[in-house]
This record gives C-alpha cells, structure tokens and sequence, in this order.
C-alpha cells in the first residue's frame, strides 16, 4: 500500500524544461571543435552532473586537448546564448498547475545552482510562481550532488514534508538513484532518445512524458 503522497519534487532540466535538447547541441559542437563526437553512451553517463563534472569527464575519456575550465567557460557562454530558446516539455505546465490546484507541496531539486535556474525559469512565470521552493548545488544542506541523495533532502526538508511522502519525477539515471536514496517514489521519464539505463527499473513507473501521468492513481484529487 503507497503513502499518502504530501509532496511532489521535480528535476529541472530535460524533466520540466526542455534544455537537455540545448546541452546536447552545445556539447555537440563544442566537442567537434576539439575533433571529439557525443555518443549516446558519454551523453547519458553526464546526464544529472553538474557542469564541473561534466566538462573533466569529457576531457579525461575523450582525451580532448584542453584545459575542463576552458571547456566549460567555452559550454556555457553557447548555453547562455541559446538559454532563452529553451521551452517547457510536454505536459509540464498542465501537471504543475493541477498538482498545485491540489494544494501538493511542491518543490524542484536540480543541480544547477540557484542563480542558473531562476534564470532558466524566467520565461516560464507559470513554473515559477506554482513552485518557490528549489534545492540547488549550492544549498547550504547539499554537499554531494546527485546521485547523492542530499539535494531531494533539502527539496523535501524546505517543503516540512517526509521523504517517503513525496513523489519524485526524474528523467536522469543519477537523478533517478538520488531520489531512491533519499526514499521517494520515484516516476521515471526517460530521454527516449537514449537506451533505458536498468536503474529504471526501480522506478515505481516510467512514463513516456509527463502527459502520461494521472494524479489519481497516487491519490491526488483536483483542489
């Protein structure tokens, strides 16, 4: 029998926001400038890192002839760029807006640090002003990243709800693994465009998007 669900926490990016789409263009041309190719196992295995680890991954296995930091100074002023181009994913503006109608806490746990995402929640003010609580890298409680479960901790901790209370949605393996170590149900929504990692498979469900999931089969009732 499933608690009585009291929270619901969300990734950002790839989950609510459609930037995986823009980090996978930039990372496809920055690594072509340096002769490298992002292959679907590299891409899904710095997927839910942060930008640091990201960028040392790609300069230690793809053996690329630059320095990590040049590496990402050069990544994120093509993100910053491209940033305002990034829209909501399907579904995410109508379950946000439900599940608030519901009067669920809601919070989002994202490893970007809290200047990145009020900055990449700033065009969707619909986002913005149903969640106001957000646990980033540079909380004060989170000292791991994900797959550490410290950052669905904080998003929990910040709402006054249990973990074993609250739903997770993640579409990252490391986000996925976060979320099962801090002891949240978690709903799985996969890049479809990537092969389904087997952490998958501990997630309660695994939805094709966001538009697939139904508040009712947890016991969420419209407000």
């Amino acid at each position: 029998m499933k608690p009585d669900i009291r929270g619901v926490i969300f990734d950002l990016d790839g989950l609510l926001l459609d930037t995986e789409r823009i980090l996978r263009q930039v990372d496809t041309e920055t690594l072509a400038r340096y002769g490298a190719i992002l292959t679907p196992d590299v891409r899904q295995r710095t997927l839910g890192m942060t930008h640091e680890a990201k960028d040392r991954l790609f300069v230690e296995e793809l053996r690329l002839p630059v320095a990590p930091e040049v590496l990402g100074a050069e990544r994120a002023a093509r993100f910053a760029a491209l940033l305002p181009t990034a829209g909501l994913m399907p579904g995410a503006a109508r379950l946000v807006t439900a599940l608030a109608a519901s009067r669920i806490s809601l919070a989002i746990a994202t490893g970007s640090t809290a200047d990145a995402a009020r900055a990449k929640l700033g065009r969707h003010p619909e986002i913005a002003s149903a969640i106001r609580t957000i646990a980033t890298c540079d909380h004060p409680r989170v000292r791991r990243p994900k797959p550490a479960p410290d950052i669905f901790l904080a998003a929990a901790d910040e709402i006054g709800v249990d973990p074993g209370e609250c739903l997770a949605f993640e579409d990252a393996p490391t986000g996925v693994e976060s979320a099962l170590a801090a002891g949240m149900i978690v709903i799985a929504v996969p890049d479809r465009d990537l092969p389904l990692d087997p952490i998958f498979g501990r997630a309660d469900r695994v939805l094709p998007s966001l538009l697939a999931f139904d508040p009712a089969d947890y016991g969420i009732r419209p407000g």
